[in-house]
């Protein structure tokens, strides 16, 4: 089965939410994407105010209360004749659609106002438990709202005696000019609606983005998700800011990265050891998906673990426009320079002259993204060593990038998990080693100035491994490949 057809199976049947790893990555994108939350907040209420401006249509109401009575209400039997003006007046109110239905009403209203269309909207309702009743009307013009009401008040009972009989409106609320709209906008209650509109906005497009990110964040995730074997994790590590130079190299030979980093390399190179002496394989190639995922770092620190096991190892860094190399084999011989052993496109020339003198010769190979170069190295290696920097590149990149490289004939040793961090992200204890040399990253000193490629490596058993110095030419190359690095990790 092929690998991104194993994701697509195991994202469908065993992507469980992790309410976690939900909040986390909300965080993340607010972190990230703080900027769109801010701008939200300013452009919605905006948004709110011109709306309202623009669609804003003033209206007048006027209105007139009653009491309703069908008899004399102070004779003796008040109470009855309450109850049943209260009675009367509800069902004025349940009649009176059907009676404005009716034409009745309206055709006599038209006839005073002396107007085919009657400007405004008529209702009618009673105040619970009692006998109040109440007109109102509105329209757009504060007159013709007046006047309609005053004509309903006056029709109204003589269209409504084939209803409910004859009823007497007594007035306790006058009808009166409207001299204001009753709809006025009222712009802060709106703007401040507005401004949590858009904060609400901004909060569930980064719950979105929290959703739908699907990247590798976990030892399990590469075997749960991707279904591949995990070969080793590797801490991130940060220095303090002091000493920046040669005593930040992240190097196994360099003591100030931490047991938790050299061990986590030396445990990688064994078992890829293993792997590679049980099928007879010489070539490994290091790569991962996209720039900035640590390749480099992988590659000089696997080729110096593979190198203090005694083992004849060899890199190879395809990054760079030629090839020098160090002979890191035999103690006679360390430290010799080989100089420049191959020119771009001889790679596997190169290669099978080196197959018959090392133990080991790696890869360092440029990302997935850079296909036609990743591919030159898959033609001629035995297996493969894929970095995943921990939750950095998709999920489902990461399968494409299997699929591409694999599909030319490699076999995959396993992935590394990549500058894991603190344990609710990783499941691993790297979080106070992390912040003991807290100050400087993988990110800043890992690829950049003070890198391995310049520099080189520590001396192991067997002698020197790892880069010749450049020329200054090549220095100059050099550095600027890996400020492009450096931004790019960035």
């Amino acid at each position: 089965m092929a690998i991104d057809e194993r994701v697509e199976r195991r994202l469908g049947d065993d992507d469980i939410l992790d309410l976690g790893m939900l909040i986390h990555d909300f965080f993340r994108g607010l972190k990230k994407f703080w900027w769109l939350v801010v701008v939200l907040a300013v452009l919605t209420p905006a948004a709110v105010l011109a709306y309202s401006y623009i669609t804003y249509e003033p209206m007048y109401q006027s209105q007139a209360s009653f009491t309703v009575s069908t008899s004399d209400s102070a004779g003796v039997n008040y109470d009855y004749w309450f109850y049943y003006d209260k009675s009367t007046a509800a069902q004025m109110a349940t009649t009176f659609p059907y009676i404005l239905e009716s034409d009745l009403l309206t055709d006599l209203v038209k006839q005073d106002l002396g107007t085919d269309v009657i400007n405004g909207s008529i209702s009618a309702s009673a105040v619970s438990n009692s006998n109040l009743f109440t007109f109102t009307v509105t329209s757009r013009d504060p007159e013709d709202a007046l006047a309609i009401l005053e004509s309903v008040i006056a029709n109204y009972p003589e269209v409504s005696r084939y209803v409910i009989g004859d009823i007497k409106l007594n007035m306790i609320e006058e009808p009166v000019l409207p001299d204001k709209p009753y709809n006025a906008v009222q712009y802060k209650k709106r703007g401040a609606k507005g401004f949590l509109m858009g904060i609400a906005l901004g909060f569930c497009l980064i719950g979105l983005y929290a959703l739908t990110r699907k990247t590798i964040r976990k030892e399990e995730e590469i075997q749960n998700v991707l279904n591949v074997q995990c070969l080793g994790i590797v801490p991130q590590v940060v220095f303090k800011k002091r000493n920046r130079q040669n005593s930040q190299k992240l190097s196994i030979f360099n003591p100030r990265t931490g047991d938790f980093f050299r061990e986590s390399i030396r445990g990688m190179a064994l078992r890829l050891d293993q792997q590679m002496l049980d099928k007879s394989q010489k070539v490994v190639m290091v790569t991962g998906t996209l720039s900035g995922e640590g390749v480099s770092v992988i590659s000089e620190n696997l080729a110096g673990a593979l190198a203090e096991m005694d083992k004849k190892t060899v890199l190879i860094d395809m990054e760079t426009g030629f090839w020098r190399l160090k002979d890191t084999g035999a103690a006679e011989t360390a430290g010799t320079e080989t100089g420049i052993l191959a020119e771009p496109g001889n790679l596997k020339k190169l290669v099978d002259e080196l197959r018959g003198r090392f133990d080991y010769i790696v890869i360092d190979t440029p990302p997935c993204s850079c296909m036609s170069e990743a591919s030159k190295a898959a033609e001629c290696s035995d297996t493969l060593v894929y970095v995943i920097r921990q939750d950095y590149a998709k999920t489902h990149q990461i399968s494409d990038g299997l699929e591409d490289i694999c599909s030319y004939g490699v076999s995959l040793a396993g992935c590394v998990l990549n500058q894991t961090q603190v344990g609710g992200l990783s499941g691993y204890g790297y979080g106070s080693y992390g912040r003991y040399y807290g100050g400087y990253a993988y990110g800043r000193y890992g690829y950049g100035r003070y890198s391995y490629g310049r520099y080189g490596y520590g001396r192991s058993k067997s002698g020197y491994y790892g880069y010749a110095q450049s020329s200054p030419d090549e220095n100059r190359q050099t550095d600027n490949r890996q400020t492009d690095k450096k931004g790019a990790e960035r």
